[in-house]
């Protein structure tokens, strides 16, 4: 009979806490209360009481567990599947050419928040704001002109499809889709806005091919039917020769259409003009590379890297290059990292466009030479701290050389 009541009040116990859904029942100090009663009249002794108070616990803590699982599932789907990232820069710039009787200061910032959502196992979709204006080579906002509010721009906006491991498509406004090391090119502030496919079959463990290829948008004009289009296609492989040392090379191939006898916008002014439009077509083989030696040293991946990037243009036959070296913390992420990059470069007047170039190195313009160093330290996870100093001059324009130098404070999240 004993054993009886013992199993029955038990069961009372756990069938309370197993279906109420209230804290207060489900709590220990209500089941030891009534535990206590059943003790004081006799039904089960002060051992039996604990055994039971014991067992209770467990089904408590399950119905906490089963809880928290049916929270999390009550979620939306896209909530669990999107990831939200963004960074902040703080930058005190300073600036002078030479033959200027004073030197600019500014006080700039970046913001930049986006996420990226995954519709389903081949597809995402995704977007970022930044600080900046209809400038594509700049997010940066200049502090001053009394504490006016700052503008947001669409940065990116973009699909993502990947059907297998090795090809994938990207269709919107998006980060370059092609192998390039460096800004001789391409200032590093551009999303560029069409299509972009991507092929990189692996070869063996130690070699990889890929293949870039795309159509992007230049302008779209409502009085004629030529637009400006640019096509690329980008053949290029990844080997790891050993251990420790890893060469990647891409060759590209840039394409433009109704380019030549018209104009672009955000132009520094320095291709060659004719009759006030473009004297040149801008079609060029840009092969670049890079070779890498690397090794770890207490628990962190240092490596030296060596640079190189030239540029022809078939129609002026006008050229550019760009010689670096890199070495240093393999990534700069944590504490502690560090890297040091100096690269000298030189583009001549109808190189490129003038619209792309990195717009720091003399204000984004071709027919320039000169060069740059970067220092770059992690004082924590996610924050950085850098010095970025460029000495630059006119090819065969008025020299009058300038030197600009960023102290920047980095933050991602």
């Amino acid at each position: 009979m004993r054993y009886a009541k013992l199993f029955l009040c038990l069961m009372v116990v756990v069938l309370g806490v197993a279906f109420s859904r209230s804290p207060l029942f489900a709590s220990s100090s209500e089941v030891e209360a009534l535990l206590k009663v059943l003790v004081n009249r006799g039904v089960i002794s002060e051992k039996e009481a604990a055994s039971v108070l014991q067992e209770a616990k467990k089904v408590v803590e399950q119905q906490k567990k089963e809880i928290a699982q049916e929270s999390a599932a009550k979620l939306p789907s896209w909530v669990e599947n999107t990831k939200f990232k963004g960074d902040i820069r703080m930058r005190y710039q300073t600036s002078k050419k030479k033959k200027d009787d004073v030197a600019r200061n500014r006080v700039r910032i970046r913001f930049r928040y986006g996420f990226e959502t995954k519709v389903n196992d081949t597809l995402k979709v995704g977007a970022r704001l930044a600080t900046g204006s209809a400038d594509p080579r700049s997010t940066n906002q200049t502090l001053g002109n009394t504490f006016e509010t700052k503008s947001w721009q669409l940065d990116k906006a973009y699909l993502k499809y990947q059907p297998t491991e090795t090809f994938e498509v990207l269709a919107g406004k998006f980060n370059k889709a092609f192998f390039v090391k460096d800004d001789l090119l391409w200032d590093g502030d551009i999303t560029f806005e069409g299509l972009s496919l991507m092929f990189k079959p692996e070869v063996s463990d130690t070699t990889k091919l890929f293949f870039n290829t795309g159509l992007f948008v230049l302008d779209e004009l409502k009085s004629s039917d030529k637009d400006p289009l640019m096509s690329y296609f980008q053949p290029g492989f990844e080997v790891k020769i050993n251990d420790n040392v890893s060469w990647k090379m891409g060759v590209a191939y840039y394409s433009f259409e109704n380019v030549k006898g018209g104009t672009l916008d955000h132009s520094s002014g320095t291709n060659t003009l004719k009759n006030g439009v473009l004297k040149y077509d801008y079609d060029s083989i840009n092969p670049s590379t890079v070779l890498t030696y690397a090794w770890d040293s207490l628990d962190k991946t240092y490596a030296v890297s060596l640079l190189y990037d030239y540029v022809s243009n078939i129609d002026s036959k006008d050229k550019g290059y760009l010689a670096g070296i890199k070495f240093g913390s393999n990534k700069v992420k944590g504490r502690g990292d560090w890297q040091v990059y100096y690269n000298y470069r030189q583009l001549e007047r109808d190189a490129w466009l003038d619209t792309f170039p990195d717009s720091d190195f003399y204000g984004g313009k071709t027919d320039v030479e000169g060069y740059e160093i970067v220092v770059k330290y992690g004082l924590a996870k996610h924050i950085t701290v850098g010095l970025d100093y460029y000495h630059t001059r006119r090819i065969d324009a008025e020299a009058n050389p300038e030197s600009v130098l960023q102290a920047d404070l980095g933050i991602k999240f």
